[in-house]
């Protein structure tokens, strides 16, 4: 569900372009890849292999979060009979040497919206980690 950020209009410049699919707090934008906004990132730029045109930027908020909610109960038989599994990731960064904190959690909820198993996590990220680089 737009996982990637590459449905939906991407932006070019500094402006938001807000990602469908999701909901947000803070400012958040689907931004493309060779942008006109200065430090952003390129093609080239280090990040996984099957990128697309856009990436989620958190842009300036002091903190920015974004969620979405998909039901599961169609599969729910192959859930419940153990037939099927999830792998979470993700590529998380930040900007130079600002500790940005990104991390993605999946947490699976009941019918009654109560979280069932474990949350699962990756990151935070901060500068260090990812050795300053935006």
């Amino acid at each position: 569900m737009n996982g990637d950020s590459e449905t939906g209009p991407c932006t070019q410049a500094a402006n938001v372009t807000h990602p469908i699919l999701w909901s947000y707090v803070g400012t958040i934008t689907q931004i493309a890849y060779n942008n006109s906004v200065y430090g952003a990132l390129t093609p080239t730029s280090l990040g996984p292999s099957d990128r697309g045109y856009c990436y989620f930027c958190g842009m300036s908020s002091a903190v920015t979060t974004m969620s979405q909610s998909i039901d599961l109960f169609p599969y729910v038989t192959d859930i419940v009979s153990g037939n099927v599994s999830f792998n979470l990731s993700a590529w998380l960064g930040g900007w130079t040497n600002q500790d940005d904190s990104a991390q993605v959690s999946v947490d699976f909820l009941n019918y009654a919206y109560q979280i069932v198993g474990n949350r699962t996590t990756i990151g935070p990220v901060l500068a260090t980690e990812r050795c300053l680089a935006t």
